[in-house]
């Protein structure tokens, strides 16, 4: 259903998009990286994403994910500054 519908996936975003913007936020990315962020996780679900996934498992999903990326992110920064925190 997803998969193949442009509307759908306008839909999911326009519903979700917000929401991993906050899990950016409250990691305390820049407003880049939160971007480059929540653009892999969107590419990751299209990836994985399946037509019998519902609406609270996509949600799920991409929360998970999201909160994931952030981490690398930190962790990337973390390196390129030597290790310092």
């Amino acid at each position: 259903m997803i998969r193949n519908s442009d509307k759908a996936w306008h839909k999911l975003f326009a519903e979700y998009n917000r929401q991993l913007q906050c899990v950016g936020a409250e990691y305390q990315l820049s407003r880049e990286d939160t971007e480059d962020a929540a653009q892999t996780t969107w590419l990751k679900l299209i990836e994985t994403s399946t037509d019998a996934a519902g609406r609270e498992e996509v949600a799920r999903l991409l929360k998970a994910t999201m909160r994931r990326e952030c981490l690398r992110r930190l962790a990337g920064e973390s390196q390129m500054l030597g290790g310092v925190a």
